[in-house]
C-alpha cells in the first residue's frame, strides 16, 4: 500500500467526482476547505477535518458538520492567507509529503492561478503535490516526475520561473532533450503521450505540468 496522502476538497470544480474515488486509500487524510465540503457529501465521504472561515458553507452542510461531530479550524475571515493556504499548511505540520487538491480550478481564474502558485513556497518544496478536476491533473516538477497516462493525452509544461533549465522528457511526441524552457514562451504547450508513461527531468526552476486526459473513465 502507498503511504497515505492528504487529499483537501476546495470549492473549485470537480467535473468527474468519482474520479477521485481512483486514487483514495482508506487511510487517506481528507480536508474539506470551507465549501469544498460539497464534494465530499456527494461523494458520500466525510472529511477528518474542516478548515475555513465557512463563508461558503451552507446550513446544510453546518448541519452536517455538527452531526457527524467533524473537527474544524475555523478562520477569521479577515487574514492575509487563504483558506487553502492554511489547509495546505495543516497537512504539511502533520508530515504528509503526498498531497492532492481536488476542486482547486475553476471559472475565478484568479483562484486558479493563485492555488498554483501558492505550491511554490520554498517550505512546501519537498511536498509531491497534484491538483485535478477529474479531467486532468496538474503536477509541480523541481526535478523530476513520472506520471501514467494514455497514447493522445495532453500534456503541457509551463515555467513558474524565468527560466526552467535542461529539461529532458520521455514519452512525448515533441521530446525535450537538456533544453531551457522560457516564461514568455509557449514552447511546452500542447505536447501529447506517445506512451502510457511520461517521464520529466529539470536541473532547476519550477515547472507546471498540465495532463488532460483524452478520454475520462
Amino acid at each position: 500500500m502507498d503511504n497515505p496522502k492528504a487529499i483537501i476538497f476546495v470549492n473549485g470544480e470537480l467535473v468527474h467526482p468519482e474520479k477521485v474515488r481512483q486514487f483514495l486509500q482508506k487511510n487517506d487524510y481528507l480536508i474539506a476547505v470551507d465549501g469544498g465540503l460539497r464534494h465530499l457529501i456527494a461523494l458520500d465521504m466525510k472529511p477528518d477535518l474542516v478548515v475555513g472561515d465557512l463563508d461558503s458553507v451552507t446550513p446544510e452542510m453546518l448541519e452536517f458538520i455538527e452531526s457527524k461531530k467533524i473537527p474544524k479550524l475555523q478562520l477569521d475571515i479577515h487574514k492575509d492567507e487563504t483558506d487553502l493556504e492554511i489547509a495546505i499548511q495543516t497537512a504539511y505540520e502533520m508530515d504528509y509529503k503526498d498531497i492532492f487538491l481536488v476542486g482547486a480550478i475553476g471559472n475565478r481564474l484568479d483562484h486558479t492561478i493563485e492555488n498554483i502558485f501558492i505550491l511554490t513556497k520554498p517550505i512546501w518544496e519537498n511536498i509531491n503535490f497534484t491538483i485535478t478536476d477529474g479531467t486532468q491533473d496538474i503536477f509541480l516538477i523541481r526535478s523530476e516526475k513520472t506520471f501514467p497516462g494514455k497514447i493522445n493525452d495532453v500534456v503541457s509544461l509551463i515555467p513558474l520561473t524565468n527560466v526552467v533549465s535542461k529539461v529532458s522528457t520521455k514519452g512525448l511526441y515533441y521530446p525535450l532533450q537538456n533544453e531551457d524552457l522560457f516564461l514568455d514562451r509557449a514552447r511546452g504547450v500542447s505536447n501529447l503521450m506517445i506512451s502510457n508513461e511520461v517521464q520529466i527531468q529539470i536541473r532547476s526552476g519550477i515547472l507546471v505540468c498540465f495532463h488532460i486526459y483524452k478520454e475520462i473513465n
